[in-house]
């Protein structure tokens, strides 16, 4: 990224450099081999699949050479044949109904996974901005150009430390992404000193604001670490039982707030039309707590206690508009938490019920924001089950949506009887999902409509390398293209789906 001009010098001495990708250069094409999984289970069981394949693949090519020998006139017998560089895969799934083709099954560019995954740390978020693509771990801010993949630069935290946090969305032109001191045990969230804000387009740091002497900046890191968002003209920060608010103009202290009860600690904050919107956790055995203040003020709108037994331990919010929490529990106990305005609680949805159990396992490494295979759209919460095994090497489940103005159930559907999918992102009042892929039946992307789950694929399947890299990954949908992140993925860090 570009160094910041003008104000560089009041921002600070951040690490900016040019960069031509997060741990390698992006590479037009297809992924490369052995995609997948970050654990030594998911990769040792992907490696059984692609054996698996590999010897059906052997029996239909053995098929294809004795029907040649009966067949002689009239054509050849089909099977799995070479593909250019960068195309999905033939045979492996149709275009979207009426035959309109929204995706090419075609990987624009990739960037690999950082050699070492562990010392990046978990990622921190991604976002989409006119013409460029952008993704945060613990060691940088990483854009690329939208269209060639192309490394635009890279931005480390001041002082040789670490991200520690950062905003889900960028809100005013402002990307606010919170450092401090790089943690002992790599890959940890550490505690945060200060936070940068940052035009997303150009990188430059428009200020960096330290939260030294402030609410948020004494004390202890806090269990939950730091959370923030940008609302209106304010940075809010959270953490432990404090939160702060900051001018993005100037980054001047605005006002200071706490008031949660003892034992209670801020999770995670969002902005939206209710203004700063916060989740709390209280411990196991008390229920979450979700407030809203005034951002230019930081009077408090409104509070409302969770329903008995919806803790908010390892949960986070999902969405601000409308306010939903996801609060996940032991044993299938968690739930879904919908607020309305002003903060009556409008649909309370079970992790398990009659349509299975709810998956509810945050996406990617520890340390950061806790994020869920969840997705709002259409006045629906589109999510998955946990995936159950129908063979050694297959894993299915099941798209669930919910409407948000009462947690009914609107529809069930089954994306494949042998592939796990994934709800990715929103696009109007459908949802778009990805199929993680088999060997036989690659990743594929799927737009349904989120009133009762009908649609297709938006076109052909990706190619066998990116088998379950959807499957712990984060999604932005811009145009006509998928982005993904990962920080699980062996092979691929970033991929664009177009």
């Amino acid at each position: 990224m570009a160094g910041a001009p003008g104000g560089a010098a009041a921002a600070g001495a951040a690490n900016v450099e040019a960069a031509p990708g997060a741990g390698g250069s992006a590479t037009s094409g297809p992924g490369r081999p052995g995609a997948g999984s970050g654990a030594a289970g998911r990769a040792g069981r992907r490696a059984l699949l692609y054996v698996g394949g590999g010897t059906a693949l052997v029996l239909v090519v053995l098929a294809a050479v004795l029907l040649s020998a009966l067949w002689p006139f009239g054509g050849s017998a089909g099977g799995p044949g070479g593909r250019p560089s960068g195309s999905g895969t033939p045979g492996a799934g149709s275009a979207a109904p009426g035959g309109a083709t929204e995706l090419t099954g075609q990987v624009g560019w990739e960037v690999a996974a950082a050699p070492r995954r562990a010392a990046s740390g978990a990622v921190l978020g991604s976002w989409a901005v006119p013409g460029a693509l952008l993704r945060a771990d613990h060691a940088a801010l990483v854009s690329w150009d939208a269209a060639t993949g192309a490394g635009r630069g890279r931005l480390r935290p001041p002082g040789g430390g670490a991200f520690c946090a950062a905003a889900q969305e960028v809100a005013a032109d402002v990307l606010a992404l919170a450092y401090g001191p790089r943690p002992r045990k790599p890959g940890a969230a550490g505690r945060c000193a200060g936070v940068l804000l940052v035009e997303p387009a150009t990188g430059s740091v428009r200020h960096r604001v330290s939260l030294a002497g402030t609410a948020v900046g004494r004390g202890a890191a806090g269990r939950y670490g730091t959370s923030l968002a940008v609302a209106g003209d304010t940075l809010v920060v959270a953490r432990g039982r404090a939160v702060t608010g900051f001018g993005t103009t100037d980054g001047s202290v605005r006002w200071e707030a706490g008031g949660l009860p003892a034992g209670c600690a801020f999770r995670d904050v969002l902005a939206g039309p209710a203004g700063a919107v916060l989740l709390a956790s209280c411990g196991r055995s008390r229920p979450a707590v979700v407030l809203a203040l005034d951002p230019a003020t930081g009077a408090r709108r409104w509070r409302v206690v969770a329903p008995s037994g919806a803790t908010g331990e390892s949960g986070s919010l999902v969405a601000a508009d409308p306010v939903v929490a996801a609060l996940p529990k032991a044993g299938g106990a968690g739930r879904y938490l919908v607020l309305g305005r002003p903060g009556e609680v409008t649909a309370s949805i079970p992790q398990s019920g009659p349509y299975g159990t709810l998956d509810m396992r945050p996406i990617g490494r520890p340390g950061g924001r806790a994020r869920y295979r969840v997705v709002l759209a259409g006045g629906a919460l589109v999510t998955a089950t946990t995936p159950s095994q129908v063979s050694e090497l297959r894993d299915t489940n099941d798209l669930v949506a919910f409407g948000l103005a009462d947690g009914g159930r609107r529809w069930s559907r089954r994306l494949d009887p042998a592939s796990t999918a994934v709800p990715a992102a929103a696009d109007g009042d459908t949802v778009i999902v990805m199929r993680t892929g088999t060997y036989e039946r690659p990743p594929q992307a799927y737009r349904l409509r989120s009133a009762d789950g009908s649609g297709g694929p938006m076109g052909p399947a990706y190619p066998r390398e990116l088998v379950y890299t959807p499957a712990d990954g984060l999604f932005r949908y811009s145009g006509r293209t998928l982005f993904l992140v990962t920080d699980l993925d062996d092979r691929v860090g970033a991929v664009l789906l177009r």
